[in-house]
């Protein structure tokens, strides 16, 4: 009983820890990139200023909802498009804040609405507007990731950038930093959700199963 129970709780820690922090991949196909998982707090397609729609891309309704932005600099542009996605998506992607070297940065401030100890993820769908354009990505402990110029045969590509997390405050802020020499970036949305640890029924299983390998 006590090396399932070791098993359970080594599990127990992997699962909150496992993919915490930053990654990011090329959108190529934005609807089935998206994860929709957990209980959504907040999605907004940026850019109402530009022509945004509320729009549902992925299962995830995108709102316009834009208080929680530090900088609102709306733009209309096509930093990826290949003429196959939906209105919705293309609406989606078409839109946006411009983040460039000359106004550096854009806080996102959610406002005091975390839970402490609960798990969230955070999408963020950037255009990069020039093919060598980078941006810095600030999540709300500090941890970085520098998104480099993104491209594909010299054309600007778009990333889908994702942080999971567990809370450390009722209030957690993003930062998206461009710095000098790096041109300018789009914002076209965002994705909050609240994620659902996993079950104890779960973990117990998993730890079932680890016992018997081990018994094997």
């Amino acid at each position: 009983m006590k090396t399932s129970m070791t098993s359970v709780l080594t599990l127990a820690a992997l699962a909150g820890t496992a993919s915490a922090g930053w990654s990011t991949q090329f959108i190529t196909d934005l609807e089935s990139q998206l994860q929709s998982e957990g209980s959504l707090m907040i999605a907004t397609n940026a850019g109402a200023g530009a022509g945004a729609n509320a729009v549902t891309v992925g299962e995830i309704d995108f709102g316009l909802d834009e208080s929680m932005l530090s900088r609102i600099t709306n733009h209309a542009d096509s930093p990826w498009l290949n003429g196959s996605e939906s209105p919705e998506v293309a609406n989606l992607m078409g839109t946006g804040h411009r983040i460039a070297e000359w106004s550096p940065d854009e806080e996102i401030t959610f406002g005091d609405i975390f839970v402490v100890g609960q798990e969230y993820r955070l999408q963020l769908i950037i255009g990069h507007a020039w093919d060598w354009a980078a941006v810095n990505l600030v999540g709300p402990d500090g941890q970085s990731f520098y998104n480099p110029d993104n491209d594909i045969n010299g054309s600007p590509q778009a990333t889908l950038a994702t942080y999971d997390w567990t809370a450390t405050d009722s209030t957690q802020n993003f930062l998206m930093d461009v710095g000098a020499n790096q041109g300018r970036v789009n914002l076209l949305g965002f994705a909050l959700h609240a994620v659902p640890a996993p079950s104890a029924a779960a973990l117990l299983g998993l730890g079932g199963l680890a016992t018997l390998r081990r018994r094997r």
